[in-house]
């Protein structure tokens, strides 16, 4: 039983990453600026409070788009693993 679960889960991660693979090609013909992460990257910059902006560069440096990126990513594995996971019989 353990075994199938573990394989369910990676069949959701695997899942996510092809759609996720799947969009940024086609973000590749149509614009950069088309490209999911970048989107939500740029949403959550615009929507966040000036003072969490700036606790944000002052503690990540200049990493503070890899950490906005994963950010994104993380929960979308974690989404991907529990939504596109197909039910077990």
């Amino acid at each position: 039983m353990a075994a199938v679960i573990k394989t369910s889960g990676l069949a959701g991660l695997l899942t996510g990453a092809v759609a996720l693979g799947v969009a940024e090609l086609t973000a590749a013909v149509t614009g950069p600026r088309g490209a999911p992460v970048v989107a939500v990257g740029e949403t959550a910059i615009n929507l966040t409070p000036v003072p969490v902006k700036e606790f944000a560069n002052a503690h990540f440096g200049t990493h503070d788009k890899a950490a906005l990126v994963t950010g994104i990513l993380v929960p979308l594995a974690a989404f991907a693993d529990t939504v596109l996971t197909p039910p077990s019989s």
